[in-house]
């Protein structure tokens, strides 16, 4: 098992005009907790937003960012966003 590299899986999948997102990772690898997995996706959504500074972006990071903070606030005020989260103790620990 190697502690020092870890795959997280994301699959997003529309059903019933909503989305289904599953975050998992491969069998072999260590465990990891809801904490150090937002973190990690965190960091892959900081990668992307700062791509934007690249030539032929088609958005800049600060539209980017703004989006990605609104798509929060509105996931969190939303009454039924959540209402079918599910946490697979054998994926996460």
């Amino acid at each position: 098992m190697n502690l020092d590299k870890t795959h997280v899986i994301i699959s997003h999948e529309m059903t019933d005009n909503r989305s289904l997102i599953e975050i998992k990772f491969p069998p072999n690898e260590r465990k990891l907790s809801v904490r150090e997995t937002t973190h990690i996706l965190v960091g892959a959504i900081s990668l992307l937003v700062r791509s934007c500074s690249k030539e032929g972006a088609t958005i800049s990071e600060t539209k980017l960012m703004a989006e990605v903070i609104e798509h929060l606030n509105q996931e969190f005020i939303s009454i039924d966003s959540f209402e079918d989260l599910k946490i697979n103790r054998e994926t996460l620990k």
